[in-house]
């Protein structure tokens, strides 16, 4: 925790001070953690970090690069880390306020049968990942394991990975703290706020479209659940307090931002923990809040080590792959696409089609895309581009085996994530498809006004 903690905090301090010194000495502790993390990470995490650093280092001695140069390649990514890192002081608000358990108890109002429950389930869902996160799978899992006594294996699963996934991963796409958001609006310079509205309707939209077809799915099968015990008004207001929480942090973001042009995301890093803090003091739990996120942030630091390795790693592999003329040559390949935005879309949601199934995370390819773009940036940045990056990166949570919300189900429900994927795919087919038509419509109104 203290290794961690302190490549985080001297991050934001270079950051802030712009001093040169200090970003080499962020180098130096990254590669530290590199090395302690190699020993803490498994799986996925440890078998694609080695690729990052193999190919980076053997890229970095082929180029003659100097030493210097070698430790100001690890900060691109720390900034995504820091969020991952500070996440859990906003976790622990939702628990701590005791939100999550109201919104569960929507679970049990007015349910007869499973088409019910798979609307029911699916508000719930997108509620609670705007705040808890990955953690509202395993969640909602164990609240809903119960009302499926008599129904198969397969039913069930298929139930939890069309219901569970696809609505975490649309309440994703419009969150103003998921991190594939934040990266999306630094690379296009749009404002959240502007962007919102767009995300909104496209997501409103596909939700329906799960919902409804999720009811007439399973609207046969019948329940019988116990009434709860907490009244919809009290549920509601909860609610209610919920989105002017959400509000709140993106007001305060946003300002920051302005008044000192740090970006969103580095802009976010900074009022998390104080927005977080005021709010637990404003529900009056502030002292148990301090005990309990101090606590919280110790144990999620100790489960980060795969992320601080794969992470940063990719961000070297990132950086060192500008040094060579593959990446030109892509960018010569997004030039040409340029002209014709329909297939530069398209591309760029077939690449996070291929790449998550290849195990790439989607934060490396976004991070890969911008490097590609960035010759055209100034001509095909803005909303429609934000929309496309978005939808795209962000479908991967619910088909990809190996993304941890999939690998997190696959646990849950002990059934295999590349079937558990494999359930979704038409789906994730359907919105990448309606968000590139969606983005292309917006780009056709732009240039007629």
């Amino acid at each position: 925790m203290f290794l961690y903690s302190s490549l985080i905090l001297l991050y934001i301090i270079a950051t802030l001070t712009q001093n040169d010194h200090l970003f080499y000495l962020v180098g130096i502790i990254a590669n530290v953690v590199i090395i302690v993390s190699l020993f803490y990470t498994r799986g996925l995490y440890l078998f694609s970090g080695l690729i990052f650093l193999i190919i980076g280092s053997s890229i970095y001695f082929l180029g003659n690069l100097s030493w210097q140069q070698y430790f100001l390649q690890f900060d691109t990514m720390v900034g995504i880390l820091a969020l991952f890192y500070l996440l859990p002081f906003l976790n622990k608000l939702i628990s701590v306020g005791e939100y999550d358990t109201y919104l569960s108890a929507l679970l049990h109002y007015r349910v007869n049968n499973l088409g019910d429950l798979y609307k029911r389930s699916s508000y719930v869902t997108h509620i609670l990942g705007l705040f808890l996160n990955i953690t509202t799978v395993p969640i909602l899992v164990q609240s809903l394991r119960g009302n499926f006594q008599s129904f198969s294996k397969e039913m069930v699963n298929r139930f939890f990975s069309n219901n569970l996934l696809r609505a975490y991963a649309l309440c994703l796409m419009w969150s103003p703290m998921e991190i594939l958001v934040v990266k999306t609006i630094s690379i296009t310079n749009i404002n959240y706020l502007v962007l919102a509205p767009f995300l909104i309707i496209f997501v409103l939209v596909l939700w329906w479209i799960d919902r409804v077809t999720g009811y007439n799915k399973y609207k046969k099968d019948t329940l019988t659940i116990d009434p709860m015990d907490i009244s919809i008004r009290t549920i509601t207001m909860r609610i209610i307090d919920l989105a002017v929480l959400l509000i709140f942090l993106v007001t305060t973001v946003t300002i920051v931002n302005m008044l000192f042009s740090l970006g969103y995301l580095f802009s976010l890093v900074l009022v998390m923990v104080p927005v977080s803090f005021i709010w637990s003091f404003k529900i009056k739990r502030g002292k148990k809040y301090t005990i309990e996120s101090f606590s919280e942030l110790k144990i999620k630091t100790e489960g980060l080590s795969h992320y601080f390795f794969m992470f940063l790693s990719a961000g070297f592999f990132v950086n060192m792959l500008q040094t060579t003329s593959f990446l030109s040559y892509l960018q010569k390949v997004a030039q040409l696409l340029s002209n014709h935005i329909l297939l530069l879309f398209t591309a760029i949601g077939a690449l996070f089609l291929f790449s998550s199934f290849i195990g790439f995370h989607p934060l490396v390819t976004v991070t890969i895309v911008e490097i590609i773009l960035q010759p055209i940036l100034p001509i095909v940045s803005g909303i429609p581009l934000a929309v496309v990056l978005i939808t795209s990166s962000l479908s991967t949570v619910m088909y990809s085996p190996f993304n941890l919300s999939v690998s997190i189900l696959s646990v849950e429900t002990n059934e295999n994530p590349y079937r558990i994927g494999y359930w979704n795919i038409p789906y994730a087919i359907l919105l990448l498809s309606c968000s590139i038509a969606f983005a292309y419509v917006i780009y056709i109104i732009q240039k007629l006004f």
